[in-house]
């Protein structure tokens, strides 16, 4: 009976319980203001469409970009894939604030496997519409 007692603590360490993911992190984000957000989907770029010509972002990018136009709560997930092929996934909240807003990123590159792997959350104070790939950014981050 001690083995199987033993086996069950360790359990939860072996099958990485607990570990926070992208879509946890992103609804804990969400949840701790108790405001409802509109979900502007997911958006896959491909290597593809990021030559010199893409300066018409996707729907998915176009309703983050006028959700933080009108400060109105909405979150995005953008997967960019490295030079080599691996997933990069960021995700984007916008999240009212006072007289203004700011946009929270969450960046998961733990499958990068030739980067630092690494699950990170930073509050932005600017948002920016570029053209381009990936058709935003953000500045003035720092970590949460």
């Amino acid at each position: 009976m001690k083995r199987l007692e033993g086996l069950l603590v360790l359990l939860p360490a072996l099958t990485g319980c607990g570990t926070p993911t992208l879509e946890s992190t992103l609804a804990d984000v969400v949840e701790e203001t108790g405001l409802t957000y509109a979900s502007c989907g997911a958006y896959r770029i491909t290597q593809d469409e990021c030559g010199p010509d893409a300066t018409t972002p996707p729907a998915e990018v176009q309703c983050l970009i006028d959700a933080v136009a009108a400060c109105r709560p909405a979150h995005l997930t953008l997967t960019r894939g490295t030079l080599e092929g691996d997933p990069i996934d960021t995700a984007y909240v916008v999240r009212p604030e006072g007289a203004g807003c700011s946009v929270i990123t969450i960046v998961d590159t733990r499958a990068d496997q030739f980067g630092g792997q690494s699950l990170t959350t930073s509050q932005c104070q600017t948002f920016t519409r570029v053209d381009g790939c990936p058709w935003v950014t953000t500045s003035g981050c720092a970590a949460m």
